[in-house]
């Protein structure tokens, strides 16, 4: 369970980081693929690592 304490952090960062970086692919009309699929996988992660922790604190 440690961690996905310490690696949660690190993939809420790249989440943001890869949403500002669609936000501006979008604005410029450029190639959007790569940065979707990283985001939507740093965000699966987060909430996954919400999930698990939930389960295992009760």
């Amino acid at each position: 369970m440690g961690f996905l304490f310490y690696t949660a952090p690190i993939a809420a960062i790249i989440f943001v980081v890869s949403g500002a970086t669609l936000a501006k692919n979008i604005k410029q009309d450029k190639e959007t693929v790569r940065s979707t699929a990283v985001c939507s996988l740093s965000f699966a992660y987060i909430i996954f690592s919400i999930i698990y922790v939930s389960y295992f604190t009760y």
